[in-house]
């Protein structure tokens, strides 16, 4: 058998192709370009609007969470607060009220000496002040040994229980009394509330 050989034809590498290729492909490239130009737009679109959309999801729960937190001060404000400061008023109150049975207990029981209840009105009101002091008749009488201060007269008074003092003073006078000492800390701890 014989081979017979079909010739081969090559094509002519010197010449030059007329251009038509390659403008085809470079119209092909320009239109893949464009078109990867608006796939890309149209994706960052998308995401623009997503990431719109979350941050006005969370802008609108942030404004919920302070409303939220708005009406829960207006809450306390209202209801706690009010309800703690009557708390407060009511224990102030009943600590002086405590004070003030513990005081009178001490008093009538006989552990507070006539001379101390001299001493506290001396004291309370200014040693240079004080011109003479008033007590029970029973704590004036209970004096009769002590050293009362220079320049300063005791005088009975009737009116007054045992262990309580009014002291004169060159330019008015100073309730010593212990229920007038206790008056005096209530104006002060409860702003005149009583």
């Amino acid at each position: 058998m014989s081979a017979a050989f079909v010739p081969v034809t090559l094509p002519d590498l010197s010449a030059r192709p007329d251009g038509s290729k390659q403008r085809g492909f470079a119209a092909g490239y320009a239109e893949g370009l464009r078109h990867a130009a608006e796939q890309q737009r149209e994706a960052e679109a998308v995401r623009e609007a997503r990431l719109n959309a979350a941050i006005a999801g969370e802008r609108q729960r942030t404004q919920q969470a302070v409303d939220a937190l708005a009406r829960a001060a207006q809450q306390l404000n209202t209801h706690v607060i009010p309800a703690l400061e009557q708390a407060d008023q009511t224990l102030i109150e009943t600590a002086l009220d405590l004070a003030e049975a513990v005081l009178v207990a001490e008093v009538n029981g006989g552990h507070v000496t006539a001379a101390q209840t001299l001493r506290r009105a001396v004291d309370a009101a200014g040693r240079e002040q004080v011109t003479e002091v008033l007590l029970s008749p029973a704590d004036v009488a209970a004096l009769a040994e002590a050293e009362i201060p220079a320049g300063v007269t005791v005088a009975a008074d009737p009116s007054l229980a045992p262990g309580e003092a009014i002291a004169r003073l060159r330019h008015g006078w100073f309730d010593a009394r212990i229920t007038a000492s206790l008056d005096r800390a209530r104006t002060v701890l409860l702003g005149g509330a009583q």
